[in-house]
């Protein structure tokens, strides 16, 4: 009983805390506008150094999640992983997204590596990764 109390009170937070932050950063996606992180933006360039080789698994990912409409789970599921450890921005977007739908679909480890992950401010990126520990 406590347990579904505390779960539907951090889902209320949760939205709360996504309702401040549009509102504090503005939505980055409406219509007609060009999304941050689309195909040829500089949001969807891979930084200096990093270079995806033809062999290594590349994940085309075009919503929050990097399960949603993507091969991943089958692909993770594939190669015998179930330990998951997610890095990567929008912690209030895109990084919870992700370890929520990791959750579930069962993988028995989801860790997030704080200093591997990043929001709009410091202070977003704080709430959202105290608020989901």
């Amino acid at each position: 009983m406590v347990a579904k109390l505390l779960s539907l009170m951090l889902s209320r937070l949760l939205r709360l805390l996504d309702a401040v932050a549009s509102s504090l950063f503005g939505h980055l996606y409406s219509a007609g506008k060009p999304k941050p992180t689309s195909k040829g933006s500089v949001g969807a360039e891979l930084v200096d150094g990093l270079v995806i080789k033809e062999e290594e698994y590349k994940l085309v990912k075009t919503r929050f999640s990097a399960f949603f409409a993507t091969h991943l789970h089958s692909f993770l599921q594939g190669c015998g992983i179930s330990n998951l450890v997610i890095i990567g921005v929008q912690t209030p977007n895109c990084i919870r997204q992700t370890v929520f739908d990791a959750v579930a679909l069962d993988y028995p480890s989801v860790a997030v590596i704080v200093d591997a992950t990043a929001a709009a401010t410091p202070d977003v990126h704080a709430v959202f990764m105290i608020g989901n520990a």
